[in-house]
Order: C-alpha cells, then sequence, then structure tokens
C-alpha cells in the first residue's frame, strides 16, 4: 500500500495527508518515523532514542543513519519494528482499527526472536557449499558436444554446440522441423544431429551432453526398456560405435546454455 501522497501525485484529488494525526502531506518518512503514532511505537522499542530524534528530507537518509547507530542485531529488530509499524498503519487505512504501541512492540519482539530461529545474519551450523554449474573441461583429447531441444505447438527445435577441451566453439547447428514429438523425442533427434556433426567433424573422441535427464536415463537403461521410444534410441545409440570414444552425460542446464538458447528459435 503506498503512502498518501504518493497516490496523490499519480490521482488528482486525492487527500495526500495523514489520516492517523491530520498532518498534511503522509509521506513514507513521515508514515515510519514523524507520525505521532509511529514514533510512540519506536520509543517503546528499547531501541536508541536518538531514532526519533532529527529531522530528515528523505527516508534513505534516515535509515542511513540508523544504520550508523545500531549494530546488526538491533538493525534486524530496528527493521521487524517499522514493518509492524507500517502494518499497523494499514489497518488504520482500511478498518480503522488503531493499534496501542505496547500491542504493537510485543507482537514485533515475538516476530524477531522467532526470526532469530533462522537468522541470516549468523553463520549455519552446516555451511552452504556452492554448487558450480559452469561449463567443466573434458578429458584431454576429448570434444564435448551440447544438445537441446525445444517442443511447442507442434513443432521442435534443437540446438547442437561442440567444444574442444579448451572450450574454444568448433561447430554448431540449429534447425527447426515440423514434428509433433515428445521433449524426450525431440532430445534424441538432437543427440542424432550432435553425432553426424561430429562424424563430418572427423572426431573420434566425443562427449555427449544434455540436460535432459529422462533421456539419460533411458540411454544408460536401455537394455531393458521395451517401448517404441527405446527402438528411436537403439537407433540412434548404435552411432555411438563409430567413434573411438564416446559417452552421453546429463549436465546442468547452467552448463548447457547456449544450446538451450539457439534451440528456441523457431
Amino acid at each position: 500500500m503506498p503512502t498518501n501522497c504518493k497516490i496523490a501525485s499519480i490521482r488528482p484529488n486525492f487527500n495526500p495527508g495523514c489520516q492517523r494525526c491530520g498532518a498534511e502531506n503522509e509521506t513514507l518518512l513521515h508514515a515510519i518515523k514523524d507520525c505521532p503514532s509511529a514514533r510512540a511505537i519506536l520509543s517503546c522499542s528499547r531501541l536508541d532514542d536518538r531514532l526519533i530524534s532529527g529531522n530528515f528530507e528523505q527516508c534513505i537518509d534516515w535509515l542511513e543513519a540508523s544504520m550508523r547507530l545500531l549494530d546488526k542485531t538491533a538493525l534486524e529488530d530496528f527493521i521487524i519494528f517499522l514493518w509492524n509499524s507500517w502494518n499497523s498503519r494499514n489497518n488504520f487505512t482500511f478498518r480503522g482499527k488503531e493499534e496501542g504501541a505496547s500491542m504493537i512492540r510485543d507482537r514485533a519482539f515475538t516476530l524477531s526472536n522467532d526470526f532469530r530461529v533462522h537468522n541470516l545474519s549468523h553463520k549455519p551450523i552446516i555451511p552452504f557449499t556452492p554448487a558450480c554449474n559452469n561449463w567443466k573441461k573434458p578429458k584431454k583429447g576429448f570434444v564435448k558436444i551440447h544438445i537441446d531441444a525445444m517442443v511447442s505447438n507442434g513443432r521442435m527445435g534443437y540446438g547442437v554446440i561442440t567444444r574442444h577441451e579448451k572450450g574454444f566453439m568448433i561447430g554448431g547447428c540449429r534447425c527447426c522441423k515440423d514434428m509433433e514429438v515428445t521433449s524426450e523425442r525431440a532430445e534424441l533427434v538432437a543427440l542424432d544431429e550432435g553425432m553426424q556433426l561430429a562424424g563430418r567433424l572427423n572426431i573420434q573422441q566425443v562427449l555427449f551432453e544434455s540436460d535432459n535427464g529422462s533421456l539419460i536415463n533411458r540411454i544408460k537403461r536401455r537394455g531393458m526398456d521395451i517401448t517404441i521410444m527405446a527402438k528411436y534410441m537403439h537407433e540412434t545409440c548404435r552411432k555411438l560405435e563409430m567413434f573411438a570414444l564416446a559417452d552421453v552425460k546429463w549436465t546442468p542446464k547452467n552448463s548447457n546454455r547456449l544450446a538451450d538458447f539457439i534451440c528456441k528459435f523457431f
């Protein structure tokens, strides 16, 4: 809910004044600091009294000054108090319900204590280890081929990107076809095109990567698959025999961004 002053700047004939205290203009700074109701909440917050002193033209200036006064834990409580103060203002605007400062203070302290269980300012017991999803070099002598496909409105598009062990792109292709197929079948078509591209480039050691986990699982278990999809898959996978060394692996979408990007242009 924006302040009345903000609404008045958009809607003519709207009263920009504060409904709680009757001030001429209800700016954001007034709503959470200068309004008597807001000052009462800040006064009973048991934080630094200097938070309600001083004159500021912009709300951001007041917040920056507050950050210089408070430590990290106190600042967290301060933000929660502001949030509850703003909720109190909205309750008065929509419901005409004026809550006491002590009631808002107790609610803010309860919320602060509950939130501190999952406080982001403290280090977690088990630290988060970010996963690296960038492109990874293949083994020496191998060429990595990324494939991706997309299906939409009875059409499919695929993209194939070829990179050697140092990461430089040495080939690629993209195409769209009028085929109403599943995403797995479209990805299999992209894999077949990738094999044909590898053959034209005379690549002997190749690693095909796709972000379609379902297709990769089917390929790994193709000996046990008796579905119609398995028939197409066996025909495609037989072409792996024309390479000296070849494998098909799953890769995260973040590592397959270029192939994913070009397959969408159809």
